[in-house]
Formats: C-alpha cells, structure tokens, sequence
C-alpha cells in the first residue's frame, strides 16, 4: 500500500489566487453598448459566466468525490 502526502500551496500562491478570485469578483460586467464590438464583449462575458457556473460545481463535485474515494 502506498501513501500519498498532499501539500499546501505556497503562500505567494494563495495570495495571488486570492487576487485573481476577488478580481473576479468585483469586476464590473460589460456594459451592453452601442457597437458590434460592445455587444461581443457582453456576449462574451455571459457565455463565459455560464459556462463557468455550470463547470465550476462539477469540477469542486468531482473533486470530493475523488477525496472521498482515497
């Protein structure tokens, strides 16, 4: 039987995934617009937020079970 040893992230890790996900967080959604290019961008955010959303809980799921597995 082999044991596995996890370790934690580093703490400059941490900080800037910290960063990454309040960025994220607090960032302001593209506004509509006028333009092609205005209406692109906001498409592009909210297929991303909907993609994300549905893939993010998946992944967290998949990776208890994973743990729970061990």
């Amino acid at each position: 039987m082999t044991t596995t040893t996890l370790s934690l992230p580093s703490r400059g890790v941490t900080l800037h995934l910290r960063d990454v996900l309040e960025t994220i967080r607090t960032a302001p959604v593209p506004p509509w617009g006028t333009s092609v290019a205005d209406h692109g961008t906001y498409l592009t955010y909210l297929v991303g937020s909907i993609v994300a959303w549905t893939v993010l809980p998946l992944l967290v799921t998949g990776a208890i079970g994973a743990l729970l597995s061990l």
